[in-house]
């Protein structure tokens, strides 16, 4: 039929991305299952799933009073800038 449109069929299980590493030591990324806990590595070998640091940066507020005092500091630094320029 012509521009009937048909739903994907979702997996059961959900499809992410986690990273792989091999004996050889290679770190990869894969999209798997949640459930698998092997791929084969490029260079052939098994590749066991690991878990990666995420990094992140405090953006300066909330509970980090350090970003938070460090982005104040900043930020009325950069307005007596302004304020110079202005008068």
């Amino acid at each position: 039929m012509r521009g009937f449109l048909t739903m994907p069929i979702l997996p059961s299980k959900p499809v992410l991305l986690f990273d792989f590493k091999c004996e050889a030591g290679h770190i990869s990324e894969h999209l798997v299952k949640s459930d698998e806990k092997q791929v084969r590595c490029a260079c052939g070998q098994l590749a066991h799933r690991i878990i990666t640091p995420v990094r992140c940066k405090l953006d300066g507020f909330g509970d980090f009073p350090g970003e938070a005092l460090k982005w104040a500091r900043k930020h009325e630094k950069q307005r007596a800038i302004e304020a110079k320029r202005n008068a």
